[in-house]
């Protein structure tokens, strides 16, 4: 029988959940994994992603093991810069 390597995983927290994301996937990415609902509202501009401190995310940035991920939703439909990026 052959054997694989483990895709190694990390845990992170959106909203107020924790579950373990696959390592080296973006922000977006993982939110999709975990709630594809919710990744469909980033990806139509009713929502956007902050880390704990309310700093906004941009989509592609890489997650680090324990992130904090706070999805906040809007009724204002549109692409929201990171606050990163300011």
């Amino acid at each position: 029988a052959r054997s694989f390597p483990k895709i190694p995983s990390m845990k992170i927290y959106i909203n107020d959940q924790s579950f373990e994301a696959t390592a080296g996937h973006d922000v977006f990415t993982a939110i999709g994994e975990r709630d594809p609902a919710l990744g469909r509202k980033i990806a139509s501009g009713e929502a956007y992603v902050t880390d704990a401190r309310g700093v906004r995310l941009a989509g592609n940035e890489p997650l680090q093991a324990g992130a904090i991920l706070r999805v906040i939703t809007t009724s204002r439909k549109g692409d929201f810069p990171s606050d990163a990026d300011a």
